[in-house]
């Protein structure tokens, strides 16, 4: 049984506000991006756009043709995870979130706030444990989320523990 996801509202705020700033990050550095591929880079800013449009289910589609163009494509990866989960297709999301931390672990740390986060809400309590503790090793300056990061780390080592020891 899954503990209940009590910190919902403010959780969906301050990811809103994180898919904002990291994708806005995300291959800014000079411009450059994880790809050369043109197919693939054209998917990928026709999908920014859908996305910024709310309209998640065709940047879905147009972030799918983008990796399927370069599969490797870290920041492809990364929005098709949220794009996902905006459409609460949370296990679709850990997928590409797993996906673009495993081609590049250092790209966009805040990655693993996300999965933790999607893994403490569905249940995967080792595995969110596991991410944030990533997370808290590469370090922010954002307050909150290092309140909200040592806060899912407690409930994860809670559930754990209730899971290894029931009432």
């Amino acid at each position: 049984e899954h503990l209940h996801f009590k910190y919902g509202n403010k959780i969906a705020s301050l990811a809103a506000l994180f898919v904002t700033l990291c994708f806005s990050a995300f291959g800014q550095a000079k411009g450059i991006l994880s790809t050369t591929n043109k197919k693939a880079i054209k998917h990928y800013h026709e999908a920014q756009k859908l996305f910024d449009a709310h309209n998640d289910s065709d940047a879905a589609k147009a972030l799918l043709q983008a990796i399927k163009e370069d599969s490797n494509f870290v920041e492809a990866h990364g929005l098709l995870g949220y794009a996902y989960e905006e459409m609460n297709h949370d296990e679709e999301a850990i997928t590409q979130f797993k996906k673009a931390i495993s081609i590049n672990p250092h790209f966009f740390p805040n990655l693993f706030f996300t999965l933790g986060k999607l893994d403490l809400k569905n249940g995967h309590y080792n595995e969110a444990l596991a991410a944030l503790e990533e997370f808290q090793k590469h370090g922010t300056s954002d307050e909150e989320m290092q309140w909200y990061t040592g806060l899912f780390i407690s409930d994860c080592k809670f559930a754990h523990d209730a899971i290894q020891h029931p009432v």
